[in-house]
């Protein structure tokens, strides 16, 4: 049960993926009756528009509903603007620099030691 319903996501999100694919593989599966039931320059087959006309339509369809929801497009990713924002610089200056180092050596260390962390006896 579970791998079907895997299959049938899998399935929906290919489908939704390459919709512009599908599209055109239904197209070209399916010309002769759009050329012959659908198209609108059916009655002129001088122009051999032979149903892309049709395709033209679909395709335009589909941009303009993927268009519609340009958020869904955007949501989660965000713009760099320089690569200097990641990196924070500060000027140390020389007094502070030697107040923080009296300050270390002054401090007395901490044994943080454990029973754990020995050497295996034999």
């Amino acid at each position: 049960m579970k791998k079907i319903v895997a299959l049938l996501l899998l399935l929906a999100f290919a489908a939704q993926t390459f919709s512009q694919v599908i599209t055109l593989v239904h197209f070209y599966i399916n010309q002769k009756y759009i050329a012959a039931n659908q198209c609108e320059n059916r009655f002129r087959p001088m122009l051999h528009c032979d149903g892309k006309c049709v395709l033209a339509k679909k395709l335009k369809q589909q941009e303009k509903n993927e268009s519609q929801i340009p958020e869904k497009k955007l949501q989660g990713k965000e713009e760099v603007v320089s690569s200097r924002s990641f990196f924070t610089t500060h000027i140390i200056s020389p007094i502070s620099f030697y107040i923080h180092q009296a300050f270390f050596a002054a401090a007395e260390t901490i044994d943080r030691s454990s029973p754990v962390f020995h050497p295996p006896r034999r």
